[in-house]
């Protein structure tokens, strides 16, 4: 909690709306694998907030779940089963998942982009998550805030000079 409202005080106002990024490429719960995972390497993204219609979070997809539906923990034949993960099947039925929603995390933590930068970083620091998805007040998603956004807000909202003082401490 001291740490919390030491990060608060140094961070001022600084909300999960202004360091948000904003132009979002998202999927829904129906968007084929093969299309979701094209998505993400095309846009160099490591994970897609899924949506419903309404824009509403309902889970996200990371290269996480991928690898883990694709069975990482082998290393040998990964590119293959990757493939196959991402091959749609000819059939009617399947038992291997086939769209976004069937291999995504759900529930997944969201933040109001009116929420203080502070209580971010300890979301992000506590629960180990690498992005988070912002909502306005309607719930609808608005961005998606990453470590490395935070870390740029974090930067921009310091005192000028102030993390020069810290490294002329540590030097002497």
């Amino acid at each position: 909690l001291a740490a919390a409202a030491a990060l608060q005080r140094e961070l001022g106002t600084l909300t999960c709306g202004d360091i948000m990024s904003r132009d979002l490429i998202t999927v829904e719960f129906g968007t084929e694998l093969e299309e979701t995972w094209a998505s993400m390497q095309r846009h160099r993204v490591k994970a897609l907030p899924v949506v419903d219609r309404a824009r509403h979070v309902i889970g996200i997809i990371t290269l996480t779940d991928f690898f883990r539906h694709a069975r990482i923990d082998r290393v040998d034949g990964l590119k293959e089963r990757l493939k196959n993960l991402l091959r749609a099947t000819p059939t009617t039925h399947s038992s291997k998942p086939e769209v976004a929603g069937q291999i995504m995390t759900s529930p997944v933590f969201t933040l109001a982009e009116s929420a203080p930068a502070a209580e971010l970083a300890m979301l992000i620091t506590t629960r180990r998550i690498h992005q988070i998805p912002i909502v306005d007040d309607r719930d609808k998603l608005v961005g998606l805030v990453t470590e490395t956004d935070l870390i740029g807000g974090i930067h921009k909202s310091l005192k000028p000079g102030l993390l020069a003082d810290e490294v002329s401490m540590q030097i002497a």
